[in-house]
């Protein structure tokens, strides 16, 4: 049989899963296997049944992963393909098994793993699948870890490609882009962070690297999507960190302007490169579009902003950016963290209080949640709870697809109590719980309100945010029987919370 230059990719996750977003990394690896005339074919198992795949003689399987539940799906897709041809090479790409290739390889259901990004690393790889150079082929191939009759093998890290390359037409014909929800069509205009949170995966997978698109080559794209896809709201939100460069971002806006592109855009934001922007910079911010920037505060404790997670950031400047922010009209959305290593009742009460004090500060502000620290290998902060307190982590990829992210992450360094505590406030924050009010009508405000406005998940928002604002208000957070209903409920939907 001749050999074939098909190549599917999967994206794993739960079948018939609410509001699916677009799988953009399986369509940035699509793009670079066409440039190289090979046939590419994606299945997203959010939106088709694994069971369906059939054998297509394909050149090999990819799987994108991420750590938790994907990997259910990713792992019954793998076992699927394995059934339906043993020949058929299965390589994994993402970020966990990025983070995790030794423990990945070890299962039968991985052959190779693309480590960190992969647009490069899967063109060369398939070139060697089909011309056959087997061993001594793959032994060429940058950033990969492989096995052979058992053996591991580690090649060397790929470098870091020009962003620019990228074609700004994706292969989104591969995918029916009807069926994902996109109330914010996402764009990617950089990769990395040189920051040094301790708890973030990218200090391990992008090596604290940061690289960019240049101004134009993101006009170029935001036009594309603008006039010939024909969305107008985007999110820069999939990127890891927008305004690393100020400069660039004033670019950016400018040229937004100077086109005259009417869109509305979201993107993450420091609170230190807040402070960096100047008033001319907010009133390009404005004038282009921005309608929603969301940062991380983390904690409202010194100590751990500065010796646990070491975001590299003052309370004062998370004060004065929502102050300034406060007097114009794009909206600020800030997330924290709980249950980190050393962090006390005390501290926590000290992240409540900044909270409160936000929400008075700014009437546009949105609280997003105080969601429970998960430790990520690879990163200082995972190798902290190693050896002060005895962490173990899952040793397979079965074991990490029972991993629950922002929920059951095997906390060791913590008393049971008190982590139980942080999982109910981690649910009920995720409502709009520092509100003083809030009405049926209100449903409409909240993020994600394009999926929530709807009969009948505005019923159930609007009484779910009610009973979280009651026990914010009291501090509560004990007996949360219909929070424990609703983790259940979006587990079985979602298969996250």
């Amino acid at each position: 049989m001749a050999k074939s230059r098909k190549v599917l990719l999967i994206y794993p996750g739960g079948f018939n899963s609410l509001f699916p977003e677009i799988p953009i990394p399986l369509l940035y690896i699509a793009w670079a296997l066409r440039k190289k005339e090979f046939e590419v074919e994606i299945c997203d198992t959010r939106l088709q049944d694994i069971d369906a795949i059939e054998d297509k003689n394909y050149l090999f399987v990819g799987i994108t992963s991420m750590t938790g539940e994907m990997l259910k799906s990713a792992l019954a897709a793998a076992k699927h393909i394995r059934t339906l041809n043993a020949n058929t090479p299965i390589v994994w790409g993402g970020i966990h098994v990025s983070l995790l290739s030794e423990q990945s390889l070890k299962s039968p259901y991985v052959d190779v793993i693309v480590r960190g990004e992969g647009e490069l690393t899967v063109q060369e790889l398939a070139e060697v699948f089909y011309e056959g150079r087997g061993l001594s082929g793959l032994g060429q191939v940058a950033g990969i870890s492989y096995k052979h009759q058992g053996v591991q093998f580690k090649n060397p890290d790929r470098k870091f490609m020009d962003l620019d390359e990228i074609d700004i037409k994706l292969p989104y014909d591969l995918i029916d882009i009807n069926r994902y929800a996109n109330p914010m069509f996402p764009v990617h205009t950089s990769r990395g962070c040189p920051w040094r949170c301790t708890f973030c995966y990218n200090v391990a997978f992008s090596k604290r690297r940061y690289r960019a698109k240049s101004p134009q080559r993101v006009l170029d794209e935001i036009e594309y999507i603008v006039n010939d896809m024909g969305y107008n709201k985007l999110s820069f939100a999939h990127d890891d960190e927008f305004f690393i460069n100020i400069k660039w971002v004033k670019e950016i806006c400018q040229g937004i302007i100077d086109r005259n592109i009417k869109i509305e855009w979201e993107s993450f934001c420091r609170f230190d490169s807040f402070c960096r922007i100047d008033d001319e910079l907010l009133g390009l911010l404005e004038r282009s579009g921005c309608q929603m920037l969301s940062f991380g505060g983390e904690s409202g404790s010194v100590r751990i902003l500065d010796e646990i997670v070491k975001k590299d950031i003052k309370l004062e400047q998370i004060l004065e950016t929502t102050q300034r922010m406060s007097k114009i009209g794009i909206r600020q959305v800030v997330s924290f963290m709980s249950a980190l290593p050393t962090e006390t009742l005390q501290e926590q009460e000290q992240t409540f209080e900044l909270m409160d004090k936000l929400a008075l500060m700014n009437p546009n502000i949105y609280l997003n949640g105080m969601f429970l620290y998960t430790p990520y290998p690879g990163t200082p902060l995972y190798d902290l709870i190693v050896e002060e307190y005895n962490y173990r982590s899952p040793q397979s990829l079965e074991e990490w697809s029972e991993f629950g992210i922002y929920r059951n992450v095997l906390n060791t360094w913590s008393p049971k109590w008190y982590v139980e505590r942080c999982k109910s406030i981690s649910i009920l924050t995720r409502f709009p719980f520092y509100q003083k009010s809030f009405t049926l009508k209100d449903v409409s405000k909240t993020l994600g309100s394009s999926r929530l406005a709807k009969f009948p998940f505005n019923i159930a928002y609007y009484i779910f945010a009610k009973l979280a604002i009651l026990r914010w208000k009291h501090r509560f957070f004990r007996f949360p029987l219909e929070l424990i209903i609703l983790e259940k409920v979006l587990l079985k939907l979602r298969g996250f919370v």
